[in-house]
């Protein structure tokens, strides 16, 4: 049965990603892992960046980020033997297929996609702010590769480091049959499904799956970046950032905001960088017993301070079209620099009433997919034949996730 499933799972991926478009021991040649080396995308020239000197605060991290993702051990790594588990190598052999077409063509055509049209926002370092992502670094790794610092929301709680002693002699195919299911949609569509997401990160398929940290930890593996740290923070009343100590303080507590930090680099890349992500309520008022940012002072004064050189909406469930979510569509309007995002973002009036932004849109405007089409935009529709560039988009992206219907716009501010 579970071959079945898992059989079908892969068919399913492989047809959405064609109309979408080692670091390894010799034990298994077929596995999957983004090599590419970084290079400039800022100017006319390609130069190759040096190799890292940088050494892991604790190697544990990346070693685990590595068994979660189904790449095999590298020499020395604390948790070799789980790489021996049964479970694991029929759980390797699934993600090596599903991650195969993903890493050697979607991922490359966005990538050249980036060089061509993103250079001004990775023209510089800076943070990316990612509000409504769920784990998705896969997306915001390959088209913002030149900001230093990401931070990630959404409402999926931050989780913890899986016991990996435990899981290997407990069903420990349950467990990796529950990372396939949380990741089954972005790989599959381009999105989480928020519903999905609610049960696949809150313990409902499997109670050692608490949270987005081995999704995110898998998406850094697979794209070829290695784990230098892993911490928990916590947003402080004034809206700054303090680390948590696991051995005196309980992350239960929703009078805190809590949130995961990772340091890393990409391979063949000496640049240290720094991943947020916080399980926060972002709507104005109270929501499953988290408080708004109209209560919440702290995470609000947290956002504010940000600045972001980019801010990146996707599959965001068109949230902030209305009133009960304007306190964080007028930071992100006020504060990004540049904002990339699909239709389901902010409504397209939101970047033309006051002529405050320089605008390209990207690929073809489909309208809403049928559970969101009250929010279809004529504005946007008649955008797309009239008055603005309109540039390729050669994959698919997004609820349109389907080739030839996906639309992105780059708006920077003037």
């Amino acid at each position: 049965m579970l071959k079945n499933t898992l059989i079908g799972y892969l068919l399913l991926i492989w047809v959405a990603l064609i109309s979408g478009c080692q670091s390894g021991t010799k034990k298994d040649n077929t596995t999957t892992q983004d090599t590419s080396t970084t290079t400039d995308t800022t100017g006319t020239s390609t130069q190759t960046a040096t190799k890292p000197d940088l050494k892991p605060v604790d190697r544990q991290f990346n070693d685990l980020a590595r068994l979660l993702a189904g790449l095999p051990a590298e020499e020395g790594s604390q948790l070799a033997k789980h790489h021996e588990n049964e479970a694991w190598k029929k759980y390797q052999q699934v993600a090596d297929k599903i991650w195969e077409k993903i890493l050697k063509e979607k991922r490359p055509t966005m990538m050249e996609w980036q060089k061509k049209y993103l250079q001004a926002p990775n023209a510089e370092a800076g943070l990316l702010f990612y509000p409504f992502s769920g784990p998705d670094f896969l997306h915001a790794s390959t088209f913002f590769p030149k900001l230093t610092k990401i931070v990630m929301m959404g409402l999926e709680p931050i989780g913890n480091l899986p016991d990996m002693e435990n899981i290997s002699v407990h069903s420990p195919e349950v467990y990796y049959k529950g990372l396939e299911r949380a990741l089954y949609a972005v790989l599959k569509y381009s999105f989480f499904i928020t519903k999905s997401m609610d049960v696949d990160f809150n313990g409902r398929i499997d109670k050692r799956i608490d949270g987005t940290l081995p999704a995110i930890m898998i998406f850094m593996a697979r794209t070829g970046h290695r784990i230098l740290n892993y911490e928990k923070v916590k947003i402080n009343q004034d809206g700054t950032l303090a680390p948590v100590d696991a051995n005196l303080e309980t992350v239960h507590n929703k009078s805190v905001y809590y949130g995961t930090k990772l340091s890393f680099h990409k391979e063949g890349d000496n640049t240290p960088k720094t991943l947020y992500f916080f399980g926060v309520n972002l709507s104005n008022s109270p929501y499953r017993g988290l408080g708004g940012l109209a209560q919440r002072n702290d995470l609000k004064q947290y956002i504010q301070s940000l600045k972001p050189q980019a801010t990146y909406l996707k599959s965001a469930s068109y949230l902030m079209y209305g009133a009960g979510f304007s306190t964080i569509r007028n930071l992100i309007l006020n504060q990004s620099k540049f904002v990339l995002q699909d239709d389901s973002g902010m409504a397209f009036k939101n970047f033309t009433q006051d002529n405050h932004w320089n605008i390209t849109l990207f690929g073809r405007y489909a309208g809403p997919i049928k559970l969101f089409r009250h929010h279809y935009q004529q504005d946007l529709n008649q955008a797309y034949k009239k008055g603005y560039p309109v540039k390729e988009l050669p994959f698919g992206i997004g609820y349109q996730y389907l080739k030839g219907n996906s639309n992105l716009m780059l708006a920077q501010k003037k």
